[in-house]
């Protein structure tokens, strides 16, 4: 009887806390616009997580705010991880960038780099970082927004 109890508990306890590493789910990339995402089978049937939720432990099936990459957002938004550290984010609304003028202020502030370079600079950064670049000199007002 104290055994079943004490099982319960530890069930209980571990479904109420949370992981401090994010476990992303394998199924994520396949989730449509819709930020709804898979997260195991706890107890038996198939769990997700809903949009602005990522899953957090795929064992347990729990999720948490946050995201960890697009697939958790809606197709309205993208995930921002920026000041988050690099691993999780938030979803936001989608801003677009403006590359163009960003390529011109790479290539101005870095001679030696091509268009094509400073265009796959500009997307693989957050939008607050293109812009920070766009109104700054050369950038060195950036490196916080743009890590």
């Amino acid at each position: 009887m104290y055994r079943a109890i004490s099982i319960t508990l530890g069930l209980v306890l571990a479904a109420c806390s949370s992981s401090s590493t994010p476990n992303p789910s394998p199924d994520a990339s396949t989730a449509g616009g819709n930020g709804v995402t898979p997260c195991g089978n706890f107890g038996g049937s198939a769990k997700q997580c809903i949009a602005g939720q990522y899953c957090s432990d795929q064992t347990l099936s729990m999720c948490d705010l946050g995201c960890l990459s697009d697939t958790n957002c809606t197709s309205m938004q993208q995930c921002d991880k920026t000041g988050a550290g690099g691993q999780i984010g938030a979803c936001h609304g989608k801003v677009d960038k403006d590359c163009v003028t960003f390529v011109s202020k790479c290539k101005a502030c870095n001679i030696s780099f091509t268009d094509q370079q400073c265009q796959q600079m500009c997307t693989g950064v957050s939008p607050a970082c293109v812009s920070c670049i766009n109104t700054s000199n050369c950038g060195t007002a950036c490196t916080s927004l743009c890590q």
